[in-house]
């Protein structure tokens, strides 16, 4: 009986099924390149596109240590801890699939990555409004024939008020999942969980002329207002614009979109920010979106009550 590919596996079941976009697509590849450059070398793979049966916790602990021990023709470490954490997340995520998929085991316990703490960084709520006025500076069309600076208001509106990750956000549909309201009900691509959100009635009213200028011109696309018309690495040259107009820092823009977001609500409604991001782990949020100049985080202490004094 013939085995399945992991590389054939997540073109033909993963990134569909999950609807991935394209640069989730590319990150999940890059880290699949890397694990077959490891198999090719591994006695009992051989090939650079192992079956998913094959690839157990022994082997994936066995790859994690060959990253960690990769350099350059320097000396220096090929990849830095957080990009090996996150290649093992991608691999595990491809493999738990396949589980579902009862194509193998669920995988167990693989060699962690020892990643530094991760300080997360958010923009104030005053900042993030200066990058919204920003946005309606910008001059020039998309590619589709929006203007940018009516697209980057709503989809950085709508990235902050619902805390979609940015593949989710280019595949929002406004006819199926966006109602009247403001309401918005869609299934996330990362967990294909549901995620129930709102947003303005401005922004929804912008979404809206998006979509009957797009239809106006023939777009095939049009119910999808915020899909990225252009290569996805030109969306970074309209971030940096937007940042260095409104005298922001720039880097990782969308995650700082949810970050602020993140912190935002949970500054006025205090663990809820797991779900206005659609975790399932509890204490992510606080991990790695909350930022503690903006909101401290107070973690209970379970002995309080033992502590206290009697009156």
């Amino acid at each position: 009986m013939s085995g399945t590919p992991i590389r054939h596996f997540f073109a033909r079941r993963f990134c569909i099924d999950r609807r991935l976009a394209d640069t989730t697509k590319t990150t999940y590849e890059a880290s699949l390149s890397t694990l077959g450059e490891f198999a090719t070398t591994h006695q009992d793979l051989q090939t650079d596109d192992p079956d998913v049966e094959l690839l157990t916790d022994e082997i994936l602990s066995e790859w994690i240590i060959w990253c960690e021990d990769q350099t350059t023709p320097k000396g220096e470490k090929r990849w830095a801890s957080r990009t090996i954490h996150g290649k093992r997340a991608d691999v595990l995520a491809i493999l738990r699939y396949a589980a579902i998929k009862l194509l193998r085991p669920e995988p167990g316990v693989v060699r962690p990555v020892n990643v530094p703490r991760h300080i997360p960084r958010a923009w104030s709520r005053d900042d993030f409004e200066k990058v919204l006025a920003a946005c309606n500076t910008l001059a020039g069309y998309l590619p589709n024939g929006l203007p940018a600076r009516l697209y980057f208001r709503a989809c950085y509106e709508v990235a902050f008020y619902t805390g979609l990750r940015r593949g989710d956000l280019w595949r929002l549909n406004i006819l199926t999942d966006v109602s009247a309201d403001g309401t918005i009900a869609t299934v996330q691509g990362k967990t294909m969980e549901g995620h129930v959100t709102a947003i303005p009635p401005e922004t929804r009213k912008n979404l809206l002329i998006m979509y009957y200028r797009l239809k106006r011109d023939g777009e095939v696309h049009a119910e999808l207002p915020l899909r990225w018309p252009a290569n996805p690495r030109a969306i970074y040259d309209w971030t940096h614009k937007i940042c260095k107009a409104s005298g922001v820092d720039e880097s990782g823009a969308f995650q700082r979109i949810r970050r602020t977001g993140a912190t935002d609500l949970h500054k006025h409604h205090p663990g809820k920010a797991k779900y206005y991001l659609g975790h399932r782990t509890d204490g992510l949020a606080e991990r790695n979106y909350i930022d503690p100049r903006f909101c401290p985080i107070v973690t209970p202490d379970p002995l309080a009550d033992h502590r206290r004094r009697p009156a």
